[in-house]
């Protein structure tokens, strides 16, 4: 047995699907394998709503070895593997203040400085590319009317993060070229919803399994 830990933000964790979101979905799967089976994989959803990569260098590292060491049984050579779904509040743009939550530069630089940490406990990291966002509804955000979310800075932060990873040698799942129709899939403009998060399920699973990283 091994282990999957999701971390992000709040499409990570499930929000806009009352089912839970991919996350659960993709836990849902594997617990379909039952225990017993050398294939099933426990997933840890981590996901903290309106995380940017500066709050998950903060906790990324005690989350692991939190799950690491949470019971007797676990041992190193078991396989960990580590998803990140994390940029889009990066991207966040204060319109007054002319500048986003984390420049672009930082965000690149956190992005290295959580793939040094995730390195220390498994060769298995996944980075997932940004999600779309509909500048209609949320450019400004209505519940953050001093901010706004536009594809062209999910754009920029998605291509600084695919870079970012090649550079590392890590695996990124680039998600916007696969949201066809993206509007029909957030609940807000931001939020994916039921169907949104049922075709992110989808892509992971599908990366996952087709790699032979699960």
């Amino acid at each position: 047995m091994s282990r999957i830990l999701a971390f992000g933000d709040s499409n990570v964790w499930g929000r806009g699907d009352p089912g839970g979101g991919w996350v659960r979905h993709l836990r849902a799967f594997f617990e379909k394998k039952g225990r017993d089976d050398k294939d099933y994989y426990p997933v840890y959803n981590l996901g903290v709503s309106g995380d940017t990569t500066a709050c998950l260098l903060k906790h990324v590292e005690p989350e692991i070895l939190h799950r690491i060491f949470e019971d007797e049984h676990y041992t190193r050579k078991e396989r960990l593997v580590l998803l990140f779904g994390i940029g889009t509040n990066d991207a966040l743009f204060w319109n007054e203040r002319g500048e986003h939550s984390v420049p672009l530069n930082r965000f690149g630089e956190n992005v290295r400085e959580i793939i040094r940490i995730a390195s220390k406990y498994s060769s298995a990291i996944v980075f997932l590319g940004l999600t779309p966002v509909d500048d209609s509804k949320v450019d400004p955000i209505p519940w953050l009317p001093e901010a706004s979310y536009r594809m062209e800075f999910v754009r920029q932060y998605n291509d600084a993060l695919k870079s970012v990873c090649e550079e590392e040698g890590v695996h990124f799942v680039d998600i916007l070229p696969v949201m066809k129709g993206y509007t029909a899939l957030l609940s807000d403009g931001v939020h994916l919803n039921r169907k949104g998060h049922k075709r992110l399920f989808e892509l992971v699973k599908g990366f996952l399994v087709s790699k032979g990283i699960t």
